[in-house]
């Protein structure tokens, strides 16, 4: 119901406004507090005490930290300003715009500590425990001139560090977190990391929008632990193509709960000589043991697997999953290597592996994944619904067993296309029961539209219950409800995602 308002003249307002200023002047309200000054930088400046305008600007962001106000303001100009930040109070440091002002430090003196490793972390960037807001605009994180520092894989190298700590990121490049070429296949070089130690006061909390992160070793982007939150918009990760020395991510969750809203992931791929002694994938997007994960309108491509969420209790930190949330994603072009052979999970559009949690897989357009488009892994109770799969190795997948031993049972598949995939459009293995597959659109696949390898009381001898499945061929017969001439169109409940303009086995996470 509406409430019903109430009309006052002008003269009446007149005089309630006169009583509100009478009333406040009576009781004493305070007027709002004033924002703290502004302190300026530029590298023509000098640094003493009167940094206040840019006409008189420090010369050092650092320095101008040593005079601003909690909740203050740091104005840089443009210039490249060779020096380790460490933000230990809650501030904004506001650039000209990336690539216009530049933090490229030559040496990186201050370390801090990651209790998740032990390994000593030396930021460009360091928001130090306990900062409960510090943001960063318009600026370039560049890491080129301090990779030298680096001798050995017992140091990681990081771009912006927030540790117990919370802040925003807005408009911000960062780029050249490397390691020296000798040490590119240390497991370290992460462009931006957000961790929270165990029995935190302060966990973290950052949102990022518009980061630009490349150029880095091992993740662009790290969120770990029990209690972080990340937020994660309109923001692009590139990783550096085919190499034979790491297993890079674009996007690395672990126990924490994130936000991934769309974003364009690429670029990630690890050729993996020693297979099978040696058997890693890299990763678009990797989920481990996440508390809470939405991950929706994204475009994911060109890495080995483009999404991968695993559940895995022998995995520390192991937070308590819920709600997982995977949708309108363009999940296409994963990258195999020949040396795998098919069906080991390289190549995938998106994979979830041994989920009991809540898991919703829905409205994903998944295409040219050379492998599976859309795989479960012995998951449970997971919900798999009208995504679009083309031109896959095979358009939806769903077996196991998965990485810690399960089978997929009690799913739902439901309202699916899957049109010329390579060898099967929906494919149901031995290690599947009770799941239902319904109302699902297959056509056009190179062996068999559909297939069930399990067997039981189901369907056609098999363990799962298929109902209004349309598609021309199916292993066992009888799974298919209705058959139609290839060629005909989409079923009319089918929406299609819009696309953007532009082993299963252990993957390569940092720990």
């Amino acid at each position: 119901m509406i409430p019903r308002r109430t009309l006052i003249s002008a003269g009446c307002a007149s005089l309630l406004l006169a009583s509100v200023v009478s009333l406040s002047a009576t009781i004493g309200v305070a007027p709002a507090a004033a924002s703290p000054p502004a302190t300026y930088v530029a590298t023509s400046g000098v640094n003493s005490p009167s940094c206040g305008s840019m006409h008189q600007p420090c010369q050092t962001i650092s320095y101008a930290l040593g005079l601003t106000q909690a909740g203050g303001t740091i104005e840089v100009a443009p210039g490249t300003y060779n020096e380790q930040l460490v933000i230990s109070r809650p501030v904004s440091i506001i650039g000209a715009g990336p690539a216009q002002t530049v933090i490229e430090p030559s040496s990186l003196p201050t370390t801090a500590a990651d209790t998740d490793s032990n390994i000593p972390e030396l930021a460009v960037v360091d928001v130090t425990a306990g900062t409960m807001w510090a943001s960063l605009q318009g600026l370039t994180i560049d890491g080129s001139a301090a990779s030298t520092q680096f001798s050995g894989c017992g140091q990681d190298f990081v771009g912006i560090y927030y540790q117990d700590a919370s802040g925003s990121l807005d408009d911000v490049d960062v780029t050249n977190i490397e390691l020296p070429t000798a040490l590119f296949g240390c497991q370290d070089g992460q462009g931006i990391y957000v961790a929270t130690d165990s029995g935190s006061a302060t966990p973290s909390n950052v949102t990022m929008s518009d980061v630009f992160v490349n150029s880095y070793d091992k993740n662009g982007i790290t969120c770990d632990d029990i209690g972080t939150i990340c937020s994660i918009e309109n923001s692009q990760v590139t990783g550096i193509g085919p190499t034979p020395l790491i297993a890079q991510n674009g996007i690395q969750i672990w126990g924490s709960s994130a936000s991934i809203v769309n974003d364009m992931v690429s670029g990630n791929s690890y050729t993996n000589p020693y297979y099978p002694s040696d058997f890693y994938s890299a990763v678009g997007i990797l989920v481990i043991n996440a508390s809470g994960l939405t991950v929706t309108g994204n475009r994911i491509s060109a890495n080995d697997d483009n999404v991968y969420a695993l559940e895995d209790a022998s995995y520390t930190p192991q937070g308590t999953p819920r709600n997982w949330v995977i949708s309108n994603n363009d999940a296409s072009d994963a990258i195999s290597n020949p040396a795998v052979p098919f069906g080991n999970g390289l190549g995938d559009g998106i994979d979830v592996d041994s989920t009991s949690t809540s898991v919703s897989v829905n409205n994903n357009t998944v295409t040219n994944d050379p492998e599976f488009g859309i795989a479960l892994y012995g998951v449970s109770n997971a919900s798999v619904a009208t995504n679009n799969a083309h031109d896959d190795g095979d358009g939806l997948y769903v077996g196991g067993p998965g990485s810690v031993g399960t089978t997929s049972e009690h799913d739902s598949i439901d309202f699916n296309v899957a049109t010329n995939d390579q060898t099967d459009g929906i494919f149901a293995d031995t290690d599947t029961s009770a799941d239902s597959f319904m109302g699902n659109f297959a056509t056009g696949a190179g062996t068999s539209d559909v297939v069930d390898s399990s067997t039981g009381s189901g369907t056609a001898g098999t363990a799962n219950t298929w109902i209004g499945t349309t598609c021309v061929s199916s292993t066992p017969n009888g799974l298919c409800s209705s058959n139609f001439h290839r060629g005909f169109p989409l079923p009319p409940h089918h929406i299609v995602p819009p696309r953007f303009p532009f082993w299963h086995g252990p993957h390569g996470f940092h720990r």
